[in-house]
């Protein structure tokens, strides 16, 4: 074989080795750089979650402050109000007090004024009876002739 040859095979092996190894090189380096693209994914997520975790419960934290704020200030906005409410109520509460007291003294004085009413309808009905009875008698008494007499000589004296 021709020493030209042995020098062009030696340098294609040693290119095609060269050429191996900086594809093994190229490869390992992508592999690298995919676990280092995947541990900087994993970390970005990471810190991304922790992030959104602090932001989170940073928001809540003013949140509920703020809430608490808001709750305290109502609270004592409505203590104000049932106070004012309270006053302008009470007014109206004693007066309604004094009119049902004064109601309750107007319906015991209907009461008593009803029932001497009916006692005194009840005598007058009594003493009515007792006219037509006593009118009967005499109508009855003056029909008859002997008791005419008397009595109109009774009224005569009695006029004189």
């Amino acid at each position: 074989m021709n020493p030209g040859w042995l020098l062009a095979i030696a340098g294609l092996a040693a290119a095609l080795a060269l050429a191996l190894l900086a594809w093994l090189l190229v490869r390992q380096q992508r592999a690298a750089l995919g676990q280092v693209q995947a541990q900087l994914g994993a970390t970005v997520a990471e810190l991304a979650n922790n992030a959104l975790r602090n932001n989170t419960d940073m928001f809540l934290k003013l949140a509920r402050e703020s809430l608490a704020r808001e709750q305290s200030a109502g609270q004592a906005t409505l203590r104000e109000r049932e106070a004012a409410l309270g006053q302008l109520v009470e007014p109206l509460a004693k007066a309604l007090e004094k009119t049902e007291q004064q109601l309750v003294g107007l319906e015991r004085e209907r009461r008593d004024a009803f029932s001497s009413l009916r006692t005194q309808i009840e005598q007058l009905t009594l003493g009515q009876s007792a006219l037509q009875r006593e009118t009967r008698n005499l109508v009855g008494a003056l029909r008859r002739p002997e008791v005419r007499g008397r009595w109109g000589e009774l009224t005569l004296r009695r006029v004189v």
